[in-house]
């Protein structure tokens, strides 16, 4: 083999190597950024998802819109002598806040509801390690930054056809406390 027929091979060895190594195709998303569900889906892939679905719609929790003092409402109960209920600094005063009503979900999304997601939407999958040894726990309560959850969220409504996002700070306090009840709890 003479010197130019070896250069010839190695120059396109490397583009052969580089094509053959490409990865699939990114994750298809719609014009907000939302992850789309893959169409190639396995007869498999595609129960676990309906039966994902099922589930997660059985575990949504209407909640009827309504007006309340959102904050600190230790002035308004008997305990702590009409003091704040937390000491922390970004307690805020009551103040009045109107929501129109909504729907969450009754539990946490967990690891293997993202995996779900993962799956579907052909992602990798969060809270991996690159090790092969799996350091987190399936029913734990997934931890992901806003947007990823964001994205989750609106992902899942598109599945299930009902608008849904991350729920304010001002929907998750009236539905802890029950509309809007000054309810204390001991968690």
């Amino acid at each position: 083999m003479t010197l130019k027929p070896l250069f010839l091979f190695l120059s396109i060895l490397p583009l052969f190597t580089m094509t053959a190594c490409a990865k699939d195709p990114a994750t298809s998303v719609d014009s907000n950024g939302i992850p789309q569900t893959r169409s190639n889906l396995t007869a498999d892939e595609q129960q676990q998802l309906d039966d994902f679905l099922t589930q997660q719609k059985a575990n949504m929790r209407f909640i009827e819109g309504g007006s309340y003092e959102m904050g600190d409402f230790g002035s308004k109960v008997t305990i702590n002598d009409g003091g704040p209920i937390r000491s922390e600094s970004d307690n805020k005063p009551l103040h009045k806040v109107t929501l129109e009503s909504f729907s969450m979900n009754a539990y946490k999304t967990t690891y293997s509801d993202f995996d779900i997601y993962s799956m579907a939407t052909k992602q990798k999958k969060i809270g991996m390690q690159d090790t092969t040894i799996e350091l987190r726990q399936s029913n734990a309560a997934a931890g992901v930054n806003w947007q990823t959850a964001q994205h989750y969220c609106q992902w899942l409504g598109q599945q299930l056809e009902v608008p849904m996002s991350l729920p304010t700070e001002a929907q998750w306090e009236y539905a802890a406390r029950n509309r809007g009840k000054y309810i204390i709890s001991n968690r």
